[in-house]
């Protein structure tokens, strides 16, 4: 009920709206996470499909057929499950949002009580585990990952958990509780391996030196301890290994960008002052934490707490397993021995130190450098540590900073109970009743010193806003792709639109998942060219020019979206040449099915088609003309023509061509078969190479010269390399 009040509090005025707002920060992530929640629901209950695998995103080139596979993406499946009782009873405009915010606020809650859980046990102090649970579930640690919006990583509590029952599981009498602490430790290390795969590597990381611990410090027991880790290992292994399985072999996808590099890892690591420093976001009112900060109370707290451990320790067991039941009233006699850390205190000790090393990344950064040339190039453990299977794709050292929080906050809740203690001492000559008070105002004392240490209030709200265009949509049947612009580079910029997306359901084009995916749009194969440029008046050029509308029908795009506000505008102009752009796309006012603050939405028309996609690819200059007719220079050695119908094509393939200079020779290949070969020189020759039979989709057309392009000779103005030039084409389904 202490963590429900204070996690109410200290997120205040979330719950005062959960269903229609959000803790500001990158809303980029929370726009992510609630689609994961919606996506999974419905893949499961509505699609009765894997949801591992999506077709409503990337759109046309992950669809059925080839749909975008999420190992890699942050879809927390467990978070899924337990959203699933709020989506269900509530509407697709508010149930996201609300399953989100329930979901922060109770793992929240649940942090907290699993830390104090810990601390209880292993110290036998409320009052510990009261002040270890605040200053794990409130750091700045857990704060910078809720006003990053990151859902995954906000569950912390089973990592206190984890090493909960594993630390009872291996001290304990063989026996009922014993079996009981060995599957909660499994079932701790699985669920946190279908929330975050971050989360789940760093605890095995935190197990293994667990069990490192207890064979140096209790070798008499060390096949105990490695039968316990190793049955933990198997056990976790049995429940996520059908998921490991093919989430390794997904690391073989190459449209997906899985391990960043050195230089990234460098730019996402801690400078060893920012642990100690108070780094606040001043981008926000009032300012939200930065990650690494431990906090001042917490490191006095743990200072005390890592001398002190031995005279708190109430939860160990003797090596002959039995229980020693000290309460807080019996740890009453302090000892005043030397300033000797003890064995019980070592381990968390470590656990703190190892995580904030880990934290720095593979080189120490002291000016907060953003790649590996601008470190200092002196090496850190973690350099070796993210060769470990799968750990660079974790990408981001700072977060192993999770490990030196919860080191720290054990020891800090140990300090406490010592602290409690020597005023327990203290007060015992005023009676039971004044004993308990003191206690109670040195608790309080504690408690509201990280409080007000911690405390972001208000926080910083961002209201969730939907054109009721989605919820229109929404009711239209069939799953038909809704376009919107601007087209962005995708990743973070395509947040919002999979917001959008919980409403209305239709697949749409891009979309921002955990590790970047290949721009297809941008590929010179994909037709959406003329809806990148935004160009109003396209030139002449050798094959006809791609009309967008011929392009929206092709691809049974029924609507084109133009955001009035999008993150992808660098400035006003951009958003100004985008809505220029829509509107002469679509003059008659008739198609406006939508316009609103935040959008401008039009009905795309449907226009016969006359024939075939085609445009230029990669490996020529922009068209010239003079007026009669377009040409292209090549620029590479290869330049490709592409065609794309949804039926069979039949046509010559005509062409004229020539060479800036000298002979060449050139080869055309149809879908990578040579098709012919003519031999060109410097005058402009005519050439047919016959009749194409093509199949339905599309077809590339590679013409490759053996002679690369060469710069013209003498002082005129155009000295671009030019390879050789083509004109008057003639393709199958395209009239001249």
């Amino acid at each position: 009920m202490l963590f429900a009040v204070l996690t109410v509090g200290m997120t205040w005025p979330l719950i005062t709206d959960p269903a229609h707002s959000i803790i500001s920060g990158l809303t980029a992530d929370a726009d992510v996470s609630r689609w994961d929640l919606w996506w999974l629901k419905t893949a499961l209950l509505d699609r009765h499909s894997n949801p591992f695998y999506t077709d409503t995103l990337y759109y046309p080139y992950r669809a059925a057929a080839n749909p975008l596979p999420l190992y890699y993406h942050t879809l927390q499946p467990l978070n899924g499950l337990l959203a699933l009782p709020v989506l269900l009873l509530t509407d697709a405009t508010t149930g996201p949002t609300l399953a989100y915010n329930l979901l922060v606020l109770g793992h929240f809650i649940a942090t907290g009580w699993a830390m104090y859980a810990l601390v209880r046990y292993l110290t036998g102090s409320v009052a510990g585990g009261l002040v270890a649970g605040t200053l794990f579930t409130f750091s700045p640690f857990h704060q910078y990952h809720l006003h990053e919006a990151q859902l995954e990583l906000i569950p912390l509590e089973w990592a206190p958990l984890f090493l909960l029952f594993l630390h009872r599981w291996s001290i304990a009498p063989p026996g009922g509780r014993h079996r009981r602490d060995a599957l909660l430790a499994t079932g701790s290390l699985i669920a946190v391996s279908y929330t975050s795969w971050y989360w789940a590597l760093y605890l095995l990381l935190a197990g293994a030196g667990f069990a490192a611990w207890r064979l140096l410090t209790d070798r008499a027991t060390w096949r105990r301890t490695a039968g316990a880790f190793g049955a933990v290992l198997l056990g976790w292994a049995v429940g996520t290994g059908p998921f490991l399985w093919v989430t390794a072999r997904a690391a073989g996808d190459p449209t997906f960008e899985l391990v960043s590099g050195l230089d990234y890892e460098v730019r996402f690591s801690l400078n060893p002052l920012d642990l100690f420093r108070v780094a606040k976001d001043a981008r926000l009112t009032p300012a939200v934490w930065f990650m690494g900060t431990l906090g001042l109370s917490a490191l006095v707290l743990g200072a005390i707490g890592v001398f002190t451990m031995r005279n708190a320790e109430c939860g160990m067991r003797n090596r002959d397993g039995a229980k020693k039941e000290k309460t807080d009233h019996e740890s009453s006699t302090v000892s005043h021995s030397a300033f000797r850390i003890p064995h019980s205190a070592l381990f968390w000790l470590l656990l703190a130190v190892g995580g904030a090393v880990l934290a720095l990344g593979p080189y120490l950064n002291l000016n907060d450098a953003q790649d590996v040339a601008h470190s200092s190039g002196i090496p850190l453990p973690y350099l070796w540590v993210r060769n470990l299977p799968f750990l660079a794709i974790a990408r981001v050292p700072r977060r192993f900073a999770l490990l030196a929080n919860l080191g720290l906050d054990v020891l800090a809740g140990a300090g406490v109970a010592y602290c409690v203690a020597v005023a327990r001492a203290w007060a015992a000559r005023w009676g039971a009743t004044g004993t308990r008070a003191v206690v109670v105002a040195v608790t309080v004392t504690l408690l509201a010193w990280q409080l007000d240490e911690f405390a972001v209030l208000p926080q910083p709200l961002h209201p969730v806003t939907l054109s009721p265009f989605f919820t229109r949509l929404a009711a239209e049947p069939g799953q038909r792709a809704l376009l919107e612009l601007p087209i962005t580079a995708h990743y973070l910029h395509d947040h919002q639109r999979m917001l959008y997306q919980t409403v209305h359901g239709k697949p749409i084009i891009g979309g921002y998942v955990a590790r970047k995916v290949y721009d297809y749009y941008a590929d010179d194969a994909a037709p959406f060219a003329s809806l990148l440029d935004y160009t109003l008046s396209p030139k002449r050029d050798i094959v006809p020019p791609l009309s967008p509308i011929a392009v929206l029908n092709f691809y049974d795009i029924p609507y084109v979206v133009a955001y009035k506000d999008d993150e992808s505008y660098l400035g006003n102009r951009d958003r100004e040449a985008v809505l220029a752009y829509a509107h002469h796309l679509f003059p008659d006012p008739a198609a406006v099915v939508q316009d609103d603050a935040q959008l401008t939405a039009y009905r795309v028309p449907t226009v016969p088609q006359a024939g075939p996609l085609a445009w230029a690819g990669a490996g020529w200059y922009a068209p010239e003309g003079d007026g009669t007719r377009a040409w292209r220079w090549s620029n590479a050695s290869d330049a490709r023509l592409f065609l794309l119908d949804k039926g069979p094509l039949a046509g010559p393939l005509r062409f004229h061509a020539a060479t800036l200079e000298g002979s060449a020779q050139l080869t055309v290949s149809v879908n990578g078969q040579a098709w012919g070969t003519v031999l060109l020189g410097p005058g402009e020759q005519s050439y047919d190479l016959g009749t194409l039979h093509l199949p339905p989709g599309l077809t590339t057309l590679n013409f490759h010269s053996d002679t690369p392009p060469q710069p013209p000779g003498g002082r005129g103005r155009d000295q671009r390399p030019l390879g050789f030039v083509l004109m008057t084409v003639e393709l199958p389904g395209l009239a001249r």
